[in-house]
């Protein structure tokens, strides 16, 4: 019968405790959420735990003037990232639309009004196109 000596032993068991730690963070109730902001509707509800992020997509065109704006109505959620992504094609397409990334931090527990407005910068804000209400504990 062979025997495992202490070394062995030591890694195998620091490879365990690795792959324990990192499924348990996985799991963490801290991991990113994401939403495609066209499933929206009058009803959109969403509940975080404190400190989760969750990234909201809009499929957006800059190249037409319009924008997605965010209004946020309190301070119990953050905006962390706001991004516009180009596509990717093979041949640079002029015109071709893109997605806005908004990523959202639960900052402390409560709710949070997220209104959503599609529009160019420079005309008067029409109502929100899309909200999305969040409750945080």
């Amino acid at each position: 019968m062979k025997t495992i000596n202490r070394k062995t032993r030591g890694r195998a068991l620091f490879g365990i405790a690795l792959l324990v730690a990192f499924t348990v963070g996985c799991a963490s109730p801290r991991a990113a959420l994401d939403l495609d902001l066209d499933t929206v509707n009058s009803s959109t509800r969403v509940q975080l735990e404190h400190g989760q992020i969750y990234t909201v997509k809009v499929k957006e065109n800059i190249t037409t003037g319009f924008r997605w704006q965010l209004v946020l109505d309190n301070t119990n959620m953050e905006l962390v990232k706001d991004d516009y992504i180009s596509p990717v094609t093979d041949s640079m397409i002029v015109g071709a639309g893109g997605e806005r990334v908004y990523q959202l931090r639960a900052v402390r527990a409560g709710t949070c009004k997220a209104s959503f407005t599609h529009g160019r910068p420079w005309e008067p804000v029409s109502n929100p196109n899309k909200i999305v209400n969040f409750k945080i504990k």
